[in-house]
């Protein structure tokens, strides 16, 4: 059907004037976001999409040995005076053996020259997850929390569960001496064979010839002095002919017996003791001085303190002192029904509920911490673990450096021996920087949020 010449140039007046609305609106949140944008540093969403459409963005090759990048990981920047961050480009294209690509800067306010390319990894490991949840200064914060929290109800609380822990101790002692006894029983001949494994691999072939060489010469050193002063004054003392003629008497058949027997015990009890009592100091001081010297002696601290790690590694060892713990406590049911009473007593409940409320308000404080608050919103921490966790998000990343903050301060990116830019490996810890395309207005509604939106 075909417009008449009325018709077409109403529908013409209606497009023109709805283009030149389009403009006006336009050019109206331009100026308005530019206001905005004078406090923040940030460039407003219309400039950026005109800029991106007016220049062509620079596109350059990098070395990516021993990266795992792949098609799509973003680049960002820090804004000047800390002021967020925005992505200035992204890995464009990737060779199939992965060791060459293509970047796509599309920033084009700044030069792709004037930053060295550094990759970060979020592998999503356990320990990545702490790292990120956790940075330092929350974790100070929390600690913080937790050390006020103990300083001020820590005595309140361990006064109200005393008597519950020191009873149930006092009905474990024997439960759980008993079964430690009857477990070992249950296991003497794996004992009795890794003791006769240590004796000789241990004891004979590295202990004693260790204490032959180390000990028995600091011994001779400082004990043998004293002792030859003793011997000599006990030698001067004894008679052989009182030892003697006893000695041949007890032999004959008469009727008297046990004569050696009682010279001897008059010996040592009226001779022998009183030379060991006049050198008693010479013998503590003996013994201080083999024992100050034997703790001093590196080599036998060393050997000493080997031979107790290879004890405690020993893996047959390991596996019985398990299989005994095993059966004594964890799986003493007795052990833990004493526990179990104790802790259902209403004075066991009376100590939960006041430690609850002790701890009830530093609990939500943390929680607020960890994952964020209704008036602030989701910790941007806690959306980054989300992000990688749960969407599978964030693992891979490049952070463009100014030339001026690197660490070589090299005055231009470095070049690989092809002649492409490689990528550097990043150091330390450098979270994910979460960009999120927000409404100025909303951003200027909290004079502190301009920051922190960019942060997420």
């Amino acid at each position: 059907m075909r417009l008449s010449p009325k018709h077409a140039a109403v529908i013409g007046m209606v497009f023109w004037a709805g283009i030149v609305w389009l403009a006006v609106a336009a050019v109206r949140t331009s100026t308005s976001q530019n206001a905005a944008a004078d406090s923040t540093g940030q460039t407003p969403a219309f400039d950026q999409l005109v800029d991106y459409a007016a220049t062509r963005p620079e596109k350059f090759e990098v070395d990516l040995k021993g990266h795992s990048m792949r098609r799509g990981d973003p680049i960002f920047r820090q804004l000047p005076a800390s002021a967020g961050w925005e992505q200035v480009g992204y890995v464009d294209r990737i060779d199939p053996e992965g060791a060459r690509g293509d970047v796509l800067w599309y920033q084009t306010e700044v030069a792709s020259s004037d930053y060295q390319l550094v990759a970060y990894r979020n592998r999503g490991r356990f320990n990545d997850v702490l790292e990120t949840l956790l940075p330092p200064e929350k974790r100070d914060r929390i600690q913080q929390r937790i050390t006020d929290t103990l300083s001020e109800h820590g005595e309140e609380i361990t006064a109200a569960f005393r008597p519950v822990v020191e009873n149930s101790l006092k009905e474990s002692a024997p439960v759980l001496e008993d079964a430690l006894k009857a477990s070992v029983e249950r296991h003497e001949a794996e004992f009795k064979e890794l003791g006769s494994r240590w004796e000789q691999e241990i004891l004979k072939d590295r202990m004693i010839p260790l204490f032959r060489e180390e000990i028995l010469p600091t011994v001779r050193e400082h004990g043998e002095p004293v002792a030859k002063q003793i011997g000599r004054e006990l030698w001067d003392r004894a008679s052989i002919w009182r030892f003697g003629w006893r000695a041949l008497y007890d032999r004959t058949p008469l009727p008297e017996k046990d004569l050696l027997k009682a010279e001897w015990e008059r010996f040592v009890d009226n001779e022998a003791i009183p030379v060991f009592e006049s050198h008693m100091d010479d013998i503590v001081n003996a013994q201080k001085q083999i024992f100050v010297d034997i703790s001093e002696n590196e080599t036998l601290r060393d050997e000493v303190e080997a031979v107790f790690k290879e004890m405690a590694a020993d893996k047959p060892f390991q596996d019985l002192m398990k299989t005994v713990v095993r059966e004594a406590v964890i799986d003493n049911k007795e052990l833990h029904q004493i526990w179990a009473r104790n802790f259902k007593s209403d004075q066991a409940k009376a100590a939960i509920r006041l430690a609850g409320e002790r701890f009830e308000p530093v609990v939500r404080e943390i929680g607020d911490d960890l994952f964020g608050t209704r008036e602030g919103g989701i910790d941007p921490d806690f959306a980054r673990v989300l992000r990688n966790q749960i969407l599978g998000k964030d693992k891979r990343w490049i952070v463009a450096v100014p030339l001026s903050q690197n660490a070589t301060t090299v005055s231009a990116p470095t070049m690989g021996p092809s002649g492409t830019r490689t990528i550097q490996h990043g150091t330390g810890r450098v979270p994910f920087p979460l960009v999120i395309m927000a409404a100025q207005e909303g951003l200027n509604a909290n004079p502190t949020a301009p920051n922190e939106a960019n942060d997420l």
